[in-house]
């Protein structure tokens, strides 16, 4: 089968070019041998569930790995306990059927009763099946922001954190990976009367999922090695780092766009970016959204861009938090600043067309003088 470069959903290394994923996946297990629990949050397209699911197979000799993905469960099945505990039920059969061994028929039985039987209590199934299982077990839960700050998700989590709390006393989950967006270790419970922090004993996790140039190097050797096509390795790398910072979407969308239209030679980066910020998707939607939708950011950015000002980095700045929720915004030597060339283009350019802009003395001033150049017939 012919490799490509995949820009949508989770990448397969038989079937897309990838960056070598076994320095991270050996940092990941080091958390997972310690029995730590902790959460992996990056911005959309960060590679999350491509690292969880390479992760899955890298840790199947030592653990039983159980990876469910929370967007399989409905909003409407968080709404209360025992419908939650259903779907969950239902998650981890269907987990089981592929890969789980035939060790553990029993507590299999007892979760398969849970999905028609809401008595039964799924922590204390899943606490037995850690007792009894050969391998240690690790729980990995992609999209776990995918309920919000339901009660119901939230009780989720304190169960989590109550067992690891335990133990010592009963058998748990060796580690407890959750993927998301958002750090589950902020949510709240939406009642007022309740103020637990279900989650605050995840440990933090500083693994640099970003591609430097090295790795990007590395993807680009494997498709020389195939395509045979004389391009500078070295250089190209770099060139994409610059524009892209090593976010792992858009390394992957410039070579993509190389591949099927510009070639490997070194203008053929500079169009690919071209491209880039030309593009509607999901990403860019986000990326723009977000920026639109709140005037604090967009004062932040619009100080950032357009008038060059610097910005400490401090965690504590709400706007700073929010931005690098998603990874449009980075602590660089100290200050604040745009992830990548290729998010303050988009963004400049969103600032430059907003009504906001248009009304301003120095967007005026600058059409005023275009006009000046501008001749009569």
């Amino acid at each position: 089968m012919n490799r490509c470069f995949n820009i949508t959903g989770c990448c397969n290394p038989q079937e897309h070019y990838m960056v070598n994923l076994d320095s991270r996946l050996a940092q990941i297990k080091e958390m997972v041998d310690k029995g730590q629990y902790f959460c992996i949050n990056h911005g959309q397209q960060y590679g999350k569930t491509t690292i969880l699911k390479a992760l899955q197979a890298y840790l199947k000799e030592e653990y039983t790995v159980i990876r469910i993905d929370f967007q399989f469960i409905s909003t409407s099945e968080f709404a209360t306990e025992s419908v939650f505990v259903k779907a969950l039920a239902r998650l981890l059969w269907s987990c089981y059927r592929r890969e789980m061994p035939g060790e553990i028929e029993e507590q299999v039985k007892q979760i398969k009763q849970s999905l028609n039987h809401t008595e039964v209590d799924l922590f204390t199934v899943l606490s037995r099946w850690c007792a009894v299982s050969s391998k240690p077990i690790v729980l990995m839960v992609d999209e776990a922001d995918h309920p919000g700050n339901s009660q119901t998700f939230l009780d989720f989590l304190a169960q989590l954190r109550g067992r690891f709390l335990a133990r010592n006393k009963r058998p748990t989950f060796r580690s407890v990976i959750l993927s998301s967006v958002h750090d589950v270790r902020n949510l709240r419970p939406p009642t007022e009367d309740r103020y637990g922090i279900p989650w605050n004993i995840a440990s933090a996790f500083e693994i640099d999922m970003s591609f430097n140039a090295h790795d990007i190097a590395g993807m680009l050797t494997e498709y020389e090695n195939d395509h045979h096509t004389g391009m500078d390795i070295q250089k190209l790398s770099q060139l994409i780092y610059d524009y892209t910072s090593g976010y792992p979407v858009l390394v992957s969308m410039i070579c993509k766009y190389m591949d099927e239209k510009f070639g490997w030679q070194t203008e053929g980066v500079s169009d690919a970016v071209k491209l880039v910020l030309t593009e509607h998707n999901p990403l860019f939607e986000t990326l723009i959204y977000t920026f639109e939708s709140s005037q604090n950011l967009y004062d932040y950015l619009y100080q950032i861009l357009i008038l060059g000002k610097r910005f400490l980095y401090t965690p504590d700045n709400s706007i700073t938090r929010l931005a690098m929720t998603y990874d449009f915004l980075k602590e660089e030597n100290g200050s604040v600043a745009v992830a990548n060339r290729i998010f303050e283009m988009r963004l400049y350019n969103a600032i430059l067309t907003s009504n906001e802009m248009q009304e301003t003395p120095i967007y005026k001033a600058s059409e005023w003088d275009k006009n000046q150049f501008i001749q009569g017939d």
